[in-house]
C-alpha cells in the first residue's frame, strides 16, 4: 500500500506541477518587490495569469518613516498596478490577528478583513472574503 500511495503522490505532483509554479523564498527579508519581480519573469516566460500570494505576513515590512497603514497601501498599489499591467489575477492570503471569542456564545466569530493587521486598508482590494475553519463549520463570508 505504501507503493500505491507513493505512485499516486508522484502522479499528483506531476499534475499540479503542470499547472502551478511555486515561488519559494527562504530569505527572511523577502519584499513585495522581490515577489513581483519573480512573478513578472513567470508572466514573461510561462504566460501565467494567476498568482496566489500566501501568506502576506511572511513579507518583510519595511515601514521606515511610514505608518503600517501607509506601507500596506503602498504595497497594495504596487500589487494592483502589476496585476493590471500584466493581466494577472491574484489571491492575497492574509491571516487574522488573534481572534476573540464571542462572550455570549463562547465561539469564535467569523473573521472579517478588519481582523487582519492593517485590515482597514484591504478595502482597496476588488473583493475580499474571509474563510473560517472550525471543527464542525466551514464558512466563507464576503467582505465588501
Amino acid at each position: 500500500s505504501g507503493l500505491i500511495v507513493n505512485v499516486v503522490f508522484v502522479r499528483a505532483k506531476k499534475f499540479v506541477s503542470s499547472f502551478f509554479d511555486f515561488i519559494g523564498f527562504k530569505d527572511a527579508s523577502t519584499t513585495v518587490d522581490d515577489v513581483l519581480a519573480v512573478a513578472k519573469s513567470l508572466v514573461l516566460r510561462k504566460g501565467i495569469n494567476g498568482l496566489l500570494f500566501d501568506p502576506w505576513n511572511c513579507i518583510e515590512a519595511k515601514y521606515g518613516e511610514e505608518s503600517e497603514t501607509k506601507y500596506v497601501l503602498t504595497c497594495l498599489n504596487k500589487l494592483i498596478n502589476f496585476l493590471i499591467k500584466h493581466k494577472v489575477h491574484c489571491f492575497l492570503v492574509a491571516h487574522p490577528t488573534k481572534l476573540q471569542k464571542n462572550k455570549q456564545t463562547g465561539k469564535y466569530n467569523i473573521p472579517t478583513l478588519y481582523d487582519i493587521s492593517a485590515g482597514a486598508t484591504l478595502s482597496k482590494c476588488f473583493g475580499g472574503h474571509t474563510v473560517n475553519f472550525s471543527r464542525y463549520l466551514f464558512a466563507v463570508q464576503p467582505d465588501l
